[in-house]
């Protein structure tokens, strides 16, 4: 399977030569998307990245109500909603699955035929399932995100509004995107060192865990808060 009969299959088909009377009723068929979120559906941020999705299908000649329906499911960042919500989704036989970050998984556990395009994820996450980006073993293919590259950035971004930081606290969840937060810890650490940050790491799996960690942190001067990018903690932003 390649990554452009995938991406690009709401793109439509040439039609047949036939009488303009037939032609004239003729329509593309009907196509049915899931798109798995395993964040929150009241999160204003995640409802305009569904909806720029939808819009761009419709550019495409992909309408929703007319040739097109589209099921999403919200995970909400609990791994059990998550699950389920891939099998629920996977029963209902879509011709194809847009899967953000932690529901990856989940939705590759559910289907090994339906296709998959994932977004949100590391290189080394998928690494393993997709085995060549260019040219994708399996149903799965997609984006990776870049957050393992700009570590060092995000680093400099945070001396720069803080000069007198000297420490780190990175904040990372155990239950959701396990192999992008340990390999996205892994460089944050090198990162740090090479900075000149003495890091802390602390693996959180609930507003009372994220308050305990950075009140403890926060003890001692200088620090800085650095945060995973994952649905947990988008979930969670204001706990």
């Amino acid at each position: 399977m390649r990554r452009r009969d995938v991406i690009l299959w709401a793109a439509g088909a040439a039609a047949a030569a036939r009488p303009r009377r037939a032609a004239a009723a003729a329509a593309p068929a009907r196509k049915r998307v899931a798109i798995l979120m395993s964040t929150a559906e009241r999160d204003p941020h995640e409802l305009s990245s569904v909806a720029a999705f939808v819009e761009g299908l419709a550019k495409r000649g992909w309408v929703e109500g007319r040739n097109l329906e589209v099921l999403v499911r919200w995970g909400a960042a609990d791994p059990a909603r998550i699950a389920a919500n891939s099998r629920e989704i996977v029963a209902l036989a879509p011709d194809a699955i847009l899967a953000k970050g932690a529901t990856i998984p989940s939705a590759r556990d559910a289907t090994r035929t339906i296709p998959i395009v994932f977004v949100v994820t590391s290189d080394d996450a998928v690494q393993a399932w997709v085995r060549r980006f260019a040219r994708p073993v399996g149903n799965l293919t997609g984006f990776s995100s870049p957050e393992q590259q700009l570590v060092g950035k995000r680093l400099q971004l945070l001396r720069e509004a803080a000069p007198g930081v000297k420490r780190g606290l990175y904040l990372w969840n155990r239950r959701l995107g396990v192999e992008n937060g340990r390999a996205t810890l892994s460089r944050i650490v090198a990162d740090a060192a090479a900075a000149g940050f003495t890091l802390a790491a602390a693996a959180v799996d609930s507003d009372a865990e994220i308050g305990g960690a950075i009140e403890g942190f926060a003890r001692e001067p200088d620090g800085g808060h650095i945060v995973a990018f994952n649905a947990f903690t988008t979930t969670r932003r204001s706990a």
